[in-house]
C-alpha cells in the first residue's frame, strides 16, 4: 500500500492522523498543503474532499476524509499497536473519552483558537474567548484529575483519545501566547499548561514518542 496524507500545518486534526501513523510505524507520503495560499481550495484537492478540509488520506482508489474516519481505517488496516483498545472494555473506555472530547472539549478550544488567530482583537472577541475559557476550564480539570489515576486518558496504554486531545491542547496553548502578543487577556491564563500538572506530565509522554518531531507543525518552528 502507498498512503498519501494531505494535511495542514497547525491543524490539530491533521496532527492527530500523523501521530497515529508514526505510532503504528506506517510509512506515508506527506502532502503538506499551504492553506494561506488556498491549496486546500484547488480543483484538484476539492476532487478529493469537496469541503476543502484536511486531513485527507488516499490509498490507491480509497479516499478518506475526517480524522476519526481515517483513524478507524488505519486501525483496521494496521492493528498493531492498537489505538482503539484490544478488549471490549478497553474499546469502550477509548470511545467514551473520544466522545467526551468531541462533545465537550473541542468546541471551546477551537473557538478560543479561531477567535484569537483570525478575528479582530476587540471587546467582542475577548468576551467570546472568556465564555469559551469558562467552558473549557472544568473540562481540563476533569481530564487532569482523570490522569491522576492512570498514565493515559483511556487507561494503561496510549490510545486515539490521547492523540486526539494533545494537538488541541497545543493549539490552545499557542493561542494563549498569541493573545499575549496582542495585549493579553488574563482569563486565558487559567488554561496555562502549568495549571494542570497531570496534563503536563501526560503531554511530555506524547512529546517523547518516536516520530513526534516529524509531526510537529513546521510553521510553528519559526
Amino acid at each position: 500500500m502507498s498512503i498519501t496524507v494531505y494535511w495542514g500545518s497547525g491543524s490539530p486534526f491533521s496532527w492527530t492522523v500523523l501521530l497515529a501513523l508514526e505510532t503504528k510505524g506506517q510509512g506515508y507520503e506527506s502532502r503538506l498543503l499551504q492553506m494561506s495560499q488556498g491549496e486546500h481550495k484547488t480543483p484538484e484537492f476539492l476532487a478529493l474532499n469537496p469541503r476543502g478540509k484536511v486531513p485527507v488520506l488516499v490509498d490507491g482508489s480509497q479516499v478518506i476524509s475526517e480524522s476519526l474516519a481515517i483513524l478507524t481505517w488505519l486501525e483496521a488496516q494496521y492493528p498493531e499497536p492498537p489505538l482503539f483498545g484490544r478488549t471490549a472494555v478497553e474499546k469502550a473506555a477509548v470511545m467514551q473519552v473520544v466522545s467526551e472530547l468531541v462533545s465537550y472539549v473541542e468546541a471551546p478550544i477551537m473557538a478560543i483558537s479561531r477567535t484569537t488567530f483570525f478575528k479582530p482583537w476587540d471587546a467582542d472577541s475577548q468576551a467570546a474567548i472568556s465564555e469559551s475559557v469558562a467552558a473549557a476550564k472544568p473540562e481540563l480539570q476533569r481530564l487532569d484529575t482523570r490522569l491522576q489515576s492512570m498514565p493515559w486518558l483511556a487507561g494503561q496504554v496510549l490510545s486515539v483519545a490521547d492523540l486526539r486531545l494533545y494537538p488541541l491542547l497545543q493549539l490552545l496553548w499557542r493561542a494563549i501566547g498569541a493573545a499575549d502578543r496582542k495585549g493579553g487577556l488574563p482569563v486565558m491564563h487559567e488554561l496555562d499548561r502549568d495549571n494542570f500538572p497531570e496534563l503536563d506530565r501526560w503531554a511530555r509522554q506524547i512529546e517523547a514518542l518516536h516520530g513526534y518531531n516529524r509531526t510537529y507543525p513546521p510553521h510553528w518552528r519559526a
